[in-house]
């Protein structure tokens, strides 16, 4: 096509329960990601993110946008759940180091309203994210286009479903219905689209997850840290595996890891990829941190209110291989 072509939507994946090949879905064109925060019960707990999964999206090329949804009807319990709600979220998003600035999107899914109590549970979600987080609708479009109207929101992603054909034209994401890998080999893993000409001429960068944070006005460095090229140890993993999907050698991970046996490694160990992988920017605080009985990184982390502090940057910060920590020990805080 000749450069004036019409330049492809920018896709981004809806799923909860599925699991698809992130790495295949980066290939065909994925941007990125949105996943779901929650209360955490039995019919929730396989949909929630996980900080794994988290690093299995970054490592896979793919943004990362998150969504509060508990169950259907919810928004339409008023100012009181509302509160509730956007407490929890982002209690959540800051253990997984969602970067200040960026959008927590609130799922009103459902056809039923009551739009009183809609008004108010987002009014409310507005007060307590204030400051840190934007806020974002996803809904049909009557929704969407009442709570954007009403300022309740900054960003609207929209559903096909109870839309009655209309779009409203300030929305960033758009969900159509239709399936990445096929509706029957993924039920629940849509695609959601962000219009081109968009991005192009007045959008925002997508939805407002971690590389479209918009961040606030204040001593804190704009851009979000990634995590570094490290990989998480999956129950059933071994090294040739791993070394398998980035693409080295099982040697070079036996080496930078400093492996005795390399037929043992164990769910939850951090590996680190590569020497040449590059380093995310180390902001020094001057803090450091003495370990007490009972912490672990990410506990420390949480102590402190940069949005840039997460476990893996400290790990960083103090070259450590693997997430255990002693009491007693003097870390550095970045």
């Amino acid at each position: 096509m000749s450069g004036s072509a019409v330049p492809l939507p920018r896709v981004w994946l809806d799923y909860s329960f599925a699991r698809p090949d992130l790495r295949q879905a980066k290939r065909e064109g994925a941007t990125g990601v949105l996943r779901y925060l929650s209360v955490v019960t039995d019919k929730t707990r396989g949909k929630i993110i996980t900080p794994a999964e988290r690093d299995r999206i970054f490592a896979a090329g793919l943004d990362l946008a998150l969504n509060w949804e508990w169950y259907e009807g919810r928004c339409n319990e008023g100012a009181q759940a509302g509160h509730h709600d956007a407490a929890e979220a982002m209690k959540q998003a800051k253990a997984l180091g969602y970067p200040r600035g960026a959008c927590i999107y609130f799922s009103h899914d459902t056809g039923v309203n009551n739009w009183a109590h809609i008004d108010a549970y987002f009014g409310e979600v507005g007060k307590v994210l204030a400051g840190y987080y934007d806020v974002g609708v996803y809904s049909g479009y009557h929704v969407v286009k009442r709570i954007l109207d009403r300022k309740l929101a900054k960003y609207g992603w929209q559903t096909l479903a109870w839309s009655n054909g209309f779009r409203d034209p300030r929305i960033v994401l758009y969900q159509d219905g239709s399936y990445w890998f096929g509706k029957s080999a993924d039920e629940d893993l849509a695609a959601a689209y962000i219009d081109a000409w968009k991005q192009q001429v007045k959008g925002p960068p997508g939805p407002a997850g971690f590389a479209g944070a918009k961040v606030s006005p204040e001593p804190t460095p704009p851009q979000p840290i990634r995590p570094c090229r490290v990989w998480t140890v999956c129950k059933g993993e071994t090294l040739s595996q791993i070394a398998g999907r980035f693409g080295v050698s099982v040697d070079q991970l036996v080496c930078l890891n400093h492996i005795s046996n390399r037929d043992l490694i164990l769910p939850g160990q951090v590996l680190h990829i590569d020497q040449q992988a590059p380093a995310p920017a180390i902001h020094p605080t001057g803090i450091r941190y003495t370990v007490e009985r009972g912490d672990n990184l990410t506990s420390i982390a949480r102590k402190y209110p940069q949005a840039w502090i997460t476990a893996t940057s400290i790990m960083c910060a103090n070259h450590l291989t693997s997430d255990h920590i002693e009491p007693g020990q003097v870390l550095s805080i970045a």
